[in-house]
């Protein structure tokens, strides 16, 4: 019975951290070091770059910005 509370308030937190993203808008996440693919297999940066769909943001190390990717109109 404890492990079935502990799975049940895992995947409550897992929940409330997974930011989604609507199909106009980029979400900024950074501060925690991602692995980036160059040409020599080497390298990492600061912030990764999600467009649509979501991801989980990590609170204390990570910050998020959301971006619209609309153009305004005149």
């Amino acid at each position: 019975m404890p492990f079935v509370l502990v799975l049940i308030l895992a995947m409550l937190v897992w929940a409330s951290r997974y930011t989604k993203v609507g199909p106009n808008q980029v979400l900024v996440v950074s501060g925690n070091k991602h692995r980036v693919t160059e040409r020599t297999g080497r390298g990492g940066a600061g912030l990764r770059i999600v467009k649509g769909g979501g991801t989980f943001v990590m609170p204390v190390f990570e910050k998020v910005d959301l971006l619209s990717l609309e153009l305004p109109h005149h």
